[in-house]
């Protein structure tokens, strides 16, 4: 997730009218920005560098490190949840996703030995 959002929000940045991702500023109505620069750069600050952070802790086995990725992964779901309720038109990846980030949740809960379900 990470991964992607580190180049999705790089090339919504890059390109912040959508030209080249086919992306239409369209899809921003009823949000705050005009076009893709802002919601990229939130993308990479929330989610990419949190998520790559958040890997690189739970691959070295630090001791916070399933405390890190419970947060990681309640902090994408509120990024998610957004996303669905702000932009009508989502795709089927942000539902993906947010799946995916209910997946982390219960994982780190599971590891940090807290009963998931």
């Amino acid at each position: 997730m990470a991964l992607s959002a580190l180049t999705a929000g790089a090339l919504m940045m890059a390109d912040p009218l959508g030209h080249q991702t086919g992306m239409k500023p369209e899809r921003l109505l009823g949000t705050p920005f005009q076009d893709f620069w802002w919601p990229g750069a939130l993308l990479l600050l929330v989610i990419a560098l949190p998520g790559i952070f958040s890997l690189i802790k739970v691959r070295s086995g630090g001791g916070r490190a399933f405390s890190i990725s419970f947060t990681f992964s309640l902090v994408a779901i509120i990024w998610f949840l957004l996303q669905l309720l702000l932009i009508p038109d989502y795709s089927g990846i942000s539902i993906f996703y947010l799946i995916l980030s209910t997946m982390g949740i219960l994982c780190s809960m599971q590891l940090m030995g807290k009963r998931a379900l």
